[in-house]
């Protein structure tokens, strides 16, 4: 038996204040423990894909008390991987709780938030060092990463790109094929999306046209024989649009020129250059894609009966692309086909010139294998975008004066566009031009001074009419014929 003296009270006090600190701060202790947190993520690592199970270890996921004297909206406790929510939520017990990982990048809080019945409180779990959770990017995967983002913006923002450069540079040759075959004339070639300096010389032509449209005219001297049988010609287009519905906006800008040789009345050839430059931007993606290109290539044209001629051209793309979307960027480069072919009518009906088309255009283009900021090898994009085009233009010129000329025209046409990818994500967000079926209008008004003299174009064009959205545009056509 142990017999414990105290001397007095005051000691007796002491003593009983000493073994009350010793029961009562472990229990403090202990509930500062169990405060409303997450203290264990397991695994704190997942695929950017998602579909990661993931139990989160913490305290008071389910007590009362976090409420400040409230009580918890019952089913009302959500769990979130940084900004995005976690699927398949499971509160296990009142330290578990166990979730599915949505897609995503980088490495995020994972915190735990109740409702409270009392005020409507929302009470959330403090960010601490326990609770991150890092994504692991999977090239190729099927998730949104900002690597698959990327891949997306490259597949769809290049395809667009294309198919917009092959209908500008298309229609620049053509019009300088139509030019050459006109005799550098007063403008009766009107292109869209334009600025155009042109320098030919075929007068017996143009005279024909002239007469054709009952213009008042004076037959200049004899030209040399070799005289009139080059051309050379200069065409600045542009053209952009947004898409509303989807957040994005295409800007592009093409320079095309060329140099023409008649062999004969009948027959034209040549060559030709072109440099591109675009932005494509997509709000779906956070992306955008700057790119330009240098092209070069050749044209041909043979009028085969009197009213009717066909045309084709064949031209090569060095490509270079800059893309970014969200924490994914770099920089690759790509070669480009472009191919055309068709035919073109004139016919006159009381001084109004007719002129009927078809054509085939088509780019096939291949971008190199490259790696993104990332780390992510991103594989190779090749894809084709074509349009058959066909339709009129109808042309009718006014002397002004003696010496001054006013031809107003208008243009009908119809597309049907088409293409391949082999990166392009089903349903994927729609970036640019639609395949399907669409029509354009291309409106104007040309402004001659003399027989052969300098002119003015000013117009604009229409187009995407039938698809949802439209793409419009202004042109000025500047020729100079010497």
């Amino acid at each position: 038996m142990v017999t414990i003296r105290i001397a007095s009270m005051r000691s007796a006090a002491i003593i009983f204040l000493t073994l009350a600190a010793l029961v009562v701060l472990p229990s403090r202790k202990a509930h500062a423990a169990a405060g409303f947190g997450v203290t264990l993520v397991s695994p704190n690592s997942g695929s950017g894909a998602g579909g990661t199970s993931v139990t989160i270890t913490g305290n008071a996921f389910q007590t009362d008390n976090v409420c400040a004297g409230g009580t918890l909206v019952p089913g009302s406790t959500s769990l979130s991987f940084g900004a995005n929510a976690g699927t398949s939520v499971s509160v296990n017990s009142n330290t578990s709780i166990s979730a599915t990982s949505p897609a995503g990048s980088g490495t995020v809080d994972i915190t735990v938030s109740h409702n409270c019945q009392v005020g409507g409180a929302l009470r959330t779990t403090p960010i601490v060092l326990a609770d991150k959770f890092t994504y692991i990017p999977v090239p190729g995967g099927s998730g949104p990463t900002a690597s698959q983002n990327v891949r997306t913006l490259q597949a769809a923002a290049a395809m667009s790109a294309a198919a917009i450069s092959g209908q500008l540079m298309t229609g620049a040759v053509q019009g300088g094929i139509e030019q050459a075959f006109s005799g550098g004339g007063p403008a009766i070639a009107a292109a869209p999306n334009g600025l155009s300096l042109h320098f030919a010389g075929l007068p017996q032509d143009a005279l024909l046209y002239a007469s054709a449209a009952d213009m008042v005219f004076s037959t200049p001297p004899p030209a040399p024989p070799m005289a009139g049988r080059w051309s050379a010609w200069a065409d600045l287009r542009g053209t952009g649009f947004d898409v509303n519905a989807d957040g994005n906006q295409v800007r592009q800008v093409n320079v095309t020129g060329g140099v023409g040789r008649k062999l004969n009345e009948h027959l034209l050839v040549g060559l030709f250059t072109a440099y591109e430059s675009f932005t494509v931007t997509m709000e779906s993606l956070a992306g955008r894609l700057t790119g330009r290109g240098v092209t070069i290539g050749a044209y041909a044209a043979a009028r085969v009966v009197d009213h009717w001629r066909v045309d084709g051209l064949a031209g090569w793309s060095d490509m270079f692309y800059d893309s970014v979307a969200g924490g994914a960027a770099g920089a690759y480069g790509g070669s480009r086909w472009l191919g055309s072919g068709g035919f073109t009518g004139t016919y006159d009906y009381s001084g109004v010139m007719l002129e009927p088309s078809a054509h085939l255009d088509t780019q096939w283009e291949r971008d190199d294998v490259w790696i993104d900021s990332l780390g992510n090898t991103q594989g190779e994009n090749s894809f084709s975008a074509s349009r058959v085009t066909a339709g009129g233009k109808s042309l009718y010129s006014l002397q002004a004066s003696s010496n001054f000329s006013v031809a107003p025209y208008v243009g009908v046409y119809t597309d049907y566009r088409f293409s391949s990818s082999n990166a392009l994500p089903t349903g994927g967000s729609f970036v640019g031009i639609k395949n399907g079926w669409s029509a354009r209008v291309a409106p104007g008004v040309t402004f001659t001074h003399g027989r052969n003299g300098p002119s003015l174009m000013l117009g604009g064009e229409l187009a995407g009419l039938g698809t949802g959205y439209e793409i419009p545009s202004i042109e000025a056509r500047v020729i100079w014929p010497f």
